[in-house]
Formats: structure tokens, C-alpha cells, sequence
């Protein structure tokens, strides 16, 4: 059943008295538009959201492979970069969306490290990290995730655990290097460069 409407055709699906629509959404709607119309709009852009939440784009496509082929955790700029020497047309704003669906889809994982940019990577097993203090670069680190320590924690302290992660701090190789050649282009450190007196 339904109604001619400013030119469009409506379907009723729900009874006005059972399923009232709420009265912040009528206030969107013409005048024409009575509860039940309302509702069956609002479910039609509801509808249309998740289709394009689920949808697979050629953007989506390209970002999520691009986060698959770093070994380094990258952040949504470095993403960008590469996005754009393929499809040089793709925006900032675009490469944010996708992140941010992907992440919602369990398809990457977004970290987020004190006042550092998010970084995101692909495996979504649990795993540990390590990340350089000098440039922020994360990489997964090569060691077996730890059996149980949710539950001997949960016995020696009165919390509910619900996981634990375990992040190594340190400085990379190309940081350490880097560290490196300065200090052999100045020559050895005296005591107050050091800071000692």
C-alpha cells in the first residue's frame, strides 16, 4: 500500500501507533510528510549509509592495500602520499573516511600512541609492539603474546581484565645511525656538553 506524495512513492512498512516516529526527525520533512512517510524515509537513508559503509571502493581498495604492504605501522599522511602516486586525485579527507571504515570493519587496526598520529596496520591478530622514541616508527615485534596474564592479574588485583598489550620502547636502526654521525662529525663529548659539572 501505498501513497502519492510530491512525487514520490512511499511504502508504508510500519504502523504509525506502534513504530511513532521521533520528533526530532520530523522536524526534517515537509509538511506533507506524516509520521509513518518519515519513517520509511529515514530508514531509506539508513539504508543507503550502510550500503555505502559496506561497499568496496577503488579509494578503500587502495588504502587498504597500501597499509597491508608497510611493515611500519603508517600513519594517514604517509598513506596519503602513496595514495597519491596512484590516484593523484584523492584526498586527505577521503583517506581519513576510508581509515576510519576500515578500522570500524576489524579489517586494520588503528593505534593510537600518546600525542603521536595514529598509526595503523593490517594484522589485526594479537601481537606486541615496539616503537622508536626518536621518529614514532612502530613494527610489530617477533614473540609469542603472553597465555594468561589477563587472569593471574585479575586474581592478584581486584579489576575485570578484559587484555593487556605490551609495547617495547627504543631507538631504531635508522635513528641509531643517525645519532651516530652526529656524534662522529662533533667529536667526543666534553663534561658539560653531557650536562655534568
Amino acid at each position: 500500500m501505498g501513497e502519492r506524495s510530491g512525487g514520490w512513492r512511499l511504502k508504508f512498512t510500519y504502523d504509525c501507533d506502534v513504530h511513532p516516529a521521533p520528533a526530532k526527525y520530523l522536524t526534517l520533512f515537509p509538511f506533507w510528510c506524516n509520521s509513518m512517510q518519515a519513517i520509511t524515509i529515514i530508514e531509506r537513508v539508513q539504508a543507503a549509509s550502510l550500503r555505502r559503509y559496506m561497499r568496496s571502493t577503488r579509494q578503500r581498495d587502495l588504502i587498504l592495500k597500501i597499509v597491508r604492504s608497510s611493515r611500519s605501522h603508517p600513519t594517514a599522511d604517509w598513506i596519503y602520499q602513496e595514495a597519491r602516486k596512484q590516484m593523484p586525485n584523492i584526498s586527505l579527507g577521503t583517506v581519513y573516511r576510508n581509515l576510519k571504515v576500515l578500522a570500524q570493519r576489524g579489517q586494520i587496526i588503528a593505534h593510537r600512541y600518546d600525542a603521536n598520529p595514529t598509526r595503523y596496520e593490517s594484522n589485526t591478530a594479537k601481537h606486541y609492539h615496539i616503537r622508536c622514541v626518536a621518529c614514532g616508527r612502530v613494527e610489530d615485534l617477533p614473540l609469542s603474546v603472553l597465555k594468561g596474564v589477563e587472569r593471574k592479574v585479575s586474581r592478584s588485583v581486584n579489576y575485570r581484565v578484559l587484555e593487556h598489550r605490551l609495547e617495547v620502547l627504543g631507538i631504531c636502526a635508522d635513528c641509531s645511525e643517525a645519532v651516530e654521525k652526529v656524534t662522529a662529525s662533533r667529536g667526543p663529548l666534553t663534561l658539560n656538553q653531557r650536562g655534568e659539572t
